[in-house]
């Protein structure tokens, strides 16, 4: 693993416990995040799109229901035939069409960290016996790195009150490490092969 990356994610598990008791109440962190105002280059969008789109994925903006308070959600409708076969009848990503740029690009982020680690670890023994607690960690920590090796580091102060709202400790974050900076690597990669030809 990338010790640059791994060097970031053991920055976020030591500020955790110490943001839980400083993050404003939630509805005022909802609100904040919706509205990050860091610019983002805008070929860095496309290229999470591209992604999501490769794992079959598609990512649409539509305006989330009033009292919404989730910023973007991965969607995976399955269906059994009589034969025991399963079938994709549709998936993708939403992402709330309200937020700023640089809000949908680390809730992108997200997103598609969800799509990628279940399809490559989800059926292997560690991934697998995670509950959604350990998932929503995992893709929130590799959103922050994204964002931190991007420069985009107002990312990490949002992923910051996140984890800490979902009450990440710190043996969470550090047994779930590995698989949020493979996560990131991928995401980072791309991204930074993209820069100059966009």
């Amino acid at each position: 693993m990338d010790k640059e990356l791994e060097r970031i994610h053991e920055g976020l598990t030591r500020c955790v416990p110490v943001t839980r008791h400083f993050y404003r109440t939630p509805v005022q962190a909802f609100r904040e995040d919706k509205l990050d105002p860091t610019p983002v280059p805008p070929h860095y969008q496309r290229v999470l799109e591209r992604l999501a789109f490769k794992n079959g994925y598609p990512v649409k903006y539509e305006v989330a229901p009033e009292g919404d308070r989730a910023h973007g959600v991965t969607n995976l409708l399955q269906a059994t035939d009589i034969w025991g076969q399963e079938h994709i009848l549709y998936r993708d990503i939403v992402i709330d069409s309200r937020m700023s740029p640089a809000s949908k690009f680390r809730v992108t982020c997200h997103e598609l960290t969800h799509v990628w680690l279940h399809q490559k670890y989800g059926r292997t023994m560690g991934y697998h016996y995670f509950g959604e607690h350990e998932h929503e960690l995992i893709a929130e920590a590799a959103a922050a790195i994204v964002c931190a090796k991007m420069r985009l580091d107002s990312g990490g102060r949002f992923s910051l009150r996140y984890l800490a709202e979902h009450g990440a400790s710190t043996r969470d974050l550090e047994r779930t490490r590995p698989y949020a900076v493979r996560a990131a690597e991928w995401m980072i990669k791309a991204l930074e092969k993209s820069r100059g030809t966009n």
